[in-house]
């Protein structure tokens, strides 16, 4: 009895030992399979992190490329503007071309004027300058008023108004027609201008004013019907005593 009780024990613990060990193998496939699902879990995570880490990178290279791309095309527009600015300043630098068309003529006294190029001289110097074309058809002239024509005793009271008076008097004495008087400026100082038509058709427009030390000057400009305009105006804008 004893030995079959011994036995009954024994085959109770192999019976537990052989249990324990079949739900350990029974469990095992759980753990396993918990593991590899960790394990994918992991993977997948670091995945998603390459992956996220790797669009990073790939976004700092494309910034950085256009930020390479951009610096040349910002040091080639600053250069074109350098050298725009160079171009510019060396064509503001360069003298102006002459205008061969006219000639500025006059002498000091009497002032300076532009005519067209291919008038000539019927006298240059004091006490008048006169330039024509070449029918002398048209006709201007710089000069001083000719005192020698007023008498000694007005000669100290004689003024820029007296001499205008004389030249009005003298075209209605030589049958001019059309004669006006008024005022306007030539050359920066105020003068007193007289025109007329002579009778054979000459137009004639005359200006009389005083410079800064007192000298009283006489300039016109005379031509054929219809040009006069054109002559008058050149001279308003050419005129100067400085030359």
């Amino acid at each position: 009895m004893k030995v079959n009780g011994a036995g009954k024990a024994s085959i109770g613990v192999s019976a537990l030992l052989a249990l324990s060990l079949a739900l350990g193998a029974c469990g095992a496939p759980a753990n396993d399979q918990t593991q590899t699902d960790a394990s994918q879990s992991a993977l997948e995570q670091q995945a998603e992190q390459s992956a996220s880490a790797a669009q990073a990178a790939s976004g700092e290279q494309s910034t950085a490329t256009q930020d390479e791309q951009s610096e040349p095309n910002s040091e080639q527009s600053s250069a074109e503007e350098s050298m725009a600015e160079e171009s510019a300043a060396e064509e503001s630098s360069l003298p102006s071309q002459a205008d061969t068309s006219v000639q500025r003529v006059g002498a000091a006294g009497v002032g300076f004027c532009e005519v067209p190029s291919d008038w000539v001289a019927l006298s240059d110097g004091m006490p008048a300058v006169k330039y024509s074309n070449a029918d002398t058809t048209q006709i201007v002239t710089l000069s001083l008023y000719d005192m020698s024509v007023v008498p000694a005793a007005q000669a100290e009271t004689f003024s820029v108004d007296d001499a205008a008076q004389n030249v009005l008097v003298a075209l209605e004495n030589e049958g001019a027609s059309n004669i006006t008087f008024g005022g306007g400026d030539i050359g920066g100082y105020e003068a007193r201008i007289i025109s007329g038509i002579y009778p054979d058709g000459l137009d004639l427009v005359a200006w009389v004013f005083a410079d800064e030390n007192g000298a009283i000057h006489y300039l016109s400009v005379e031509s054929g019907a219809g040009s006069a305009d054109e002559l008058m105006a050149n001279l308003q804008a050419t005129f100067s005593l400085a030359g």
